[in-house]
């Protein structure tokens, strides 16, 4: 079965730590997008390889002597094995599994002139979760989902130095599962 969905996304520490001390405006969460296929084995056991597009952090601040915007944007893929339970005409069912993230993280300020910092992370983490799902029609060729769970995100600098992140990322997820045979 192929998905996608519009989701909701929030980085735990991400935008707060852009800030640091000085005078800023976060925004760590908003809409964004998710897809990705799964397949059930039996009615209780399936897996599930999805994407999923964190909006994007930023941060900008100043006090008048410098400024400066920060922005984090990242790409996460997920594999995860499912547990499902019937409750009537709806699947509920908890996942678990891994993620790889690969996040571009750019600082841009203003002191007595403009830099610009920039460091990418990649690295490998825990993901977990669960959701609901029901067909609709005869045919039931086409579901209604919701999902929800926590990523890990954590990795070092790909070009080495002490560069890293280590942060948790929240969504919620719904959309549409289209099942390709019966």
């Amino acid at each position: 079965m192929m998905f996608g969905g519009g989701a909701f996304t929030t980085f735990r520490d991400a935008a707060g730590l852009a800030c640091g001390n000085a005078p800023c405006d976060p925004k760590a969460s908003g809409l964004t997008y998710t897809f990705g296929a799964d397949i059930w084995l039996t009615r209780f056991v399936g897996f599930e390889g999805a994407y999923l597009h964190p909006h994007k952090v930023s941060a900008s601040g100043g006090d008048g002597t410098y400024t400066f915007k920060t922005e984090l944007d990242s790409d996460v893929w997920t594999l995860a094995g499912k547990v499902g339970a019937q409750a009537g005409i709806v699947r509920i069912y908890g996942k678990a599994g891994m993620n790889y993230h690969q996040a571009t993280n750019q600082t841009v300020q203003t002191l007595t002139n403009l830099q610009t910092f920039e460091y990418k992370t990649t690295g490998w983490s825990w993901v977990f979760g669960g959701g609901m799902e029901t067909w609709v029609g005869q045919r039931q060729r086409l579901a209604i989902y919701a999902d929800a769970g926590i990523v890990r995100i954590k990795g070092d600098a790909d070009s080495g130095g002490e560069a890293k992140i280590d942060d948790r990322l929240k969504y919620v997820a719904v959309g549409v599962k289209l099942r390709l045979s019966r």
